[in-house]
C-alpha cells in the first residue's frame, strides 16, 4: 500500500514541503496497521517486492509522532493544517484509510476522508480525477519494480512528477544496456525516497481462508509473489 499526495507539485499547498510529507509518514504506526489489517505482514519502506533484483530496499519510517510535530513546526505549521481530500481504496481498505486519517489528526493534519465505491474509485484514478488530493493505492498487481514505477508514474500521479525523476524514467524506458538500466532505476528509487514523493506503508496481504496454520510465511515461500504460494508449495503445521 502506498500514499500519493498529488498536491505536492502545487507550491501553495502544505504538501509541497518535503518536511510535511516526511511528517505525515512518521505519524503513521505501520506495525499496528499491519497487525490489525494485514496480520502476518510487516511495514515496508520500498514500493517493490522483496526478491526483486532491481529493488532498492529502504527501512520503513518509524512511528514517531513527536518528530512529526517538530517537522510540521519547522515547515511553518505548528498548529497543523488541513490537508484537503483523502480517498482511501475501496472495500476492506476503508478502515485502513480511516486509521491513517486518525494518525494524521493526532499530529495536526486533518483531511476530508471520502469513500467511493470501487467502480467510482477506479474511474477517478484512471481518469486523473485525484489531482488536488491524497489517495491510498495498492501496487499489488505488478510484480517488478519497473512495472510498479510505470503504474505509479502513468496512472497514480495525476498531479505531476519531478522533472529529474521523469527524465530518468524516460531514459530508462529507452535504454537497452542492462547495467545502465539498473543504474537508472536505482537512482529513480533513491530520488523518490529522498523527496518523500510517496509514502510506502505495508506489504500487501490478500484474504486467505481459515484452516490449519501455514508453516512459515506463505507470501515468502516463493520470491516476488504478492499472493500466497501455490498450494503444492505450502506446508501446514501439525
Amino acid at each position: 500500500m502506498v500514499l500519493v499526495m498529488t498536491t505536492q507539485w502545487d507550491p501553495k499547498s502544505p504538501w509541497s514541503d518535503p518536511r510535511v510529507r516526511k511528517a505525515a509518514s512518521l505519524a503513521i504506526d505501520r506495525k499496528t496497521l499491519a497487525d490489525i489489517h494485514h496480520p502476518g505482514t510487516l511495514p515496508c519502506g520500498s514500493i517493490g517486492l522483496e526478491g526483486d533484483p532491481l529493488l532498492v530496499e529502504f527501512p520503513p519510517d518509524p512511528y514517531d509522532p513527536e518528530q512529526a510535530r517538530k517537522l510540521l513546526a519547522e515547515a511553518g505549521y505548528p498548529k497543523g493544517f488541513h490537508g484537503g481530500k483523502f480517498y482511501p481504496y475501496d472495500g476492506p481498505y476503508r478502515a485502513y484509510g480511516e486509521q491513517i486519517a486518525t494518525y494524521w489528526k493526532a499530529v495536526g493534519i486533518s483531511v476530508d476522508t471520502i469513500f467511493l465505491e470501487r467502480p467510482a474509485w477506479m474511474a477517478a484514478r484512471y481518469g486523473g480525477k485525484f489531482a488536488g488530493s491524497t489517495f491510498l493505492d495498492a501496487t499489488r498487481g505488478y510484480v517488478t519494480i519497473a512495472r510498479r514505477l510505470d503504474y505509479l508514474f502513468s496512472a497514480c500521479c495525476p498531479g505531476g512528477n519531478y522533472p529529474e525523476i521523469q527524465a530518468a524514467w524516460y531514459q530508462y524506458k529507452r535504454e537497452f544496456n542492462p547495467q545502465v538500466r539498473k543504474d537508472l532505476i536505482t537512482r529513480i528509487q533513491k530520488m523518490i525516497r529522498d523527496k518523500n514523493m510517496l509514502i510506502p506503508l505495508n506489504q500487501f496481504c490478500s484474504p486467505a481462508a481459515l484452516s490449519l496454520r501455514v508453516k512459515g510465511n506463505p507470501y515468502k515461500i516463493q520470491p516476488i509473489l504478492w499472493i500466497p504460494a501455490p498450494f503444492e508449495d505450502i506446508e501446514l503445521e501439525n
